[in-house]
């Protein structure tokens, strides 16, 4: 009887047998076999299978195709001797029986005290289970890469009670894997923060307070370090202690979106650290904007646990590990109040980089760009961004700022490149309109209507060729580099400062001083000539020994 083995399941498993027996009514079935159970499985939200395929990297569209097409061919070739309307007596086969056997013999090897949709789907491989197994492996899947798919996914965690996958749907729900970020490429190189990161991992390292919060000024770079942290674990260049870990960014957003109803965010929090606290040390969190987590939640004042409440016993126990990411005022004002809570952290400052580093990081990231601009940067233009974004943009810290300003030039570039240019789009619009035209005229059968508007499309269309192989050679001529001039137009956009005083090199204002004074002031020459002088000194590092 399946029914013994239904108290041992996941509400997820429960969840996939329920799918599997409304495809059967649909499909006016009677005999509930492993096909059904592999449909549930594949079919359902968050599935378990999609997660498998995923993880091994593999066609995860054409395997689930496959799957379909197999399950389907199967139960086709199954007789049903179900009349097409009233009710349906269901029967339970004695395959569905022996994998949920298998199934729960497999969940003790794993150490799981119930049944999951992971060791369910490893016993639908075993040949007992029927024609599953065959189905699986024509997919695509082999056992064994399954099972080491399973085994990455979980990173050590086990199913302890019939909660427990709702709780991983919750950490996949609410955050996001830095390391599989890495691993698919998606993260920008870091470059110039060893010593930061390195401090990172020392922290990480510890035996307690092993919480570091990376404490800068907006745009320094502080997501980048924990990036970075990612990208060393997945290439193994971190001690041994670290190489198990996964790195999750909460998403908060996501947390706090829709949590209309009282206690709701706290809720999803506390789902989230008890998550954590399951992998066993196996995961680390990362908070970006770690203060706006200290000011959410209902907290004391409103008859409620807040977020600092729900976070600090589990970190006081170590039980879960946590990065966090804020500036100095807002670690100030949010998170030095609360002591119990600060005493958890070990900051690490980053500071802002200077005009060498900021080439350095934008010389590291300019070949991303320019692949996704498809233009070119000079070693000049670069030098450009880094001195001119340092000296005009000052509401905003480096590298974040020469970096938006390499995007924008880039991005300017490039549509100057590609900018249709105004006849051919008043060519193609005529091309509509007389299309357009010719339609409605074969609709009222005016023929002598639709042939003057033919006649006009094969001028237009002529015209439009000659004007778009004009437009090829003019683009194969023009230049698709980025010029200081170029990163100069952008800055006198956003400060309103002229491009051409911005390029002008310090010595040549200095020596042309007298000049530029003149052309406001009338005669004064000796003050004048003493106040440029005053300046130039100034600029050099001269003084007088006795004069401070």
């Amino acid at each position: 009887m399946l029914q013994k083995y239904i108290r041992y399941c996941t509400k997820k498993v429960l969840d996939a047998i329920n799918i599997g027996t409304m495809e059967l009514v649909n499909m006016r079935q009677n005999v509930f076999t492993t096909e059904f159970v592999l449909l549930g499985l594949l079919v359902q939200n968050d599935s378990s299978i999609t997660e498998i395929i995923e993880q091994l990297k593999l066609d995860t569209d054409g395997i689930r195709k496959r799957l379909m097409d197999g399950i389907f061919a199967s139960i086709d070739n199954q007789a049903s001797n179900v009349p097409s309307t009233g009710n349906i007596q269901l029967v339970i086969s004695s395959e569905v029986e022996k994998v949920f056997e298998i199934a729960l013999q497999e969940s003790k090897r794993m150490e799981d005290k119930f049944i999951s949709t992971e060791t369910l789907f490893i016993a639908l491989f075993n040949p007992q289970a029927g024609n599953t197994g065959k189905i699986i492996r024509e997919a695509g899947l082999e056992l064994e890469n399954v099972r080491t798919a399973i085994k990455e996914i979980r990173g050590g965690r086990k199913v302890a009670n019939q909660d427990d996958e709702s709780k991983l749907d919750v950490l996949k729900e609410y955050t996001v894997d830095l390391l599989e970020l890495a691993r698919q490429g998606e993260l920008d190189p870091v470059i110039g923060r060893e010593k930061e990161i390195e401090r990172v991992i020392q922290i990480l390292s510890r035996r307690k307070k092993n919480n570091p919060v990376l404490i800068g000024e907006a745009g320094v770079g502080k997501t980048v370090i924990v990036e970075g942290l990612a990208q060393q674990i997945v290439a193994a260049e971190v001690p041994q202690s670290l190489l198990s870990k996964r790195i999750l960014s909460l998403d908060m957003a996501a947390l706090i979106a829709g949590a209309g109803v009282r206690g709701e965010f706290e809720g999803r929090l506390k789902s989230i650290r008890d998550s954590i606290i399951d992998a066993g040390g196996r995961i680390i969190l990362f908070i970006d904007e770690l203060h706006t987590v200290v000011g959410v939640g209902g907290g004391a004042a409103a008859g409620g646990m807040g977020a600092p409440d729900i976070l600090k016993p589990a970190l006081a126990r170590g039980q879960m590990q946590l990065i966090g990411a804020t500036t100095y005022d807002d670690y100030r004002k949010f998170i030095e109040p609360d002591r119990a809570l600060a005493r958890r952290f070990q900051t690490v400052s980053v500071s802002e980089p200077g005009i060498k580093d900021t080439k350095q990081i934008l010389e590291g990231l300019k070949p991303y760009y320019e692949k996704h601009h498809n233009i070119h940067y000079t070693a000049e233009s670069i030098d450009a961004a880094a001195r001119l974004s340092d000296r005009y943009i000052t509401d905003r810290a480096q590298p974040d700022k020469a970096i938006d300003l390499m995007d924008e030039a880039g991005s300017k570039k490039h549509l100057e490149l590609h900018y249709t240019p105004p006849d051919i789009k008043r060519l193609e619009n005529e091309k509509r309109t007389h299309t357009a035209l010719k339609k409605e005229s074969f609709e009222r059968q005016d023929f002598e209507e639709a042939t003057k508007h033919h006649a006009k499309l094969q001028v237009i269309e002529e015209r439009l060729a000659v004007e778009k192989e004009k437009w090829q050679k003019e683009l194969k001529e023009k230049d698709s580099t980025v010029t200081p001039d170029d990163i100069a137009a952008i800055v006198s956009r956003w400060t309103g400062i002229p491009a051409s005083r911005m390029l002008e090199t310090e010595a040549k204002k200095l020596a042309l001083m007298e000049e530029k004074i003149h052309e406001r002031i009338v005669s004064q020459e000796a003050a004048v000539k003493a106040i440029a002088d005053a300046i130039r000194r100034n600029r050099a590092g001269l003084r007088e020994i006795s004069r401070p």
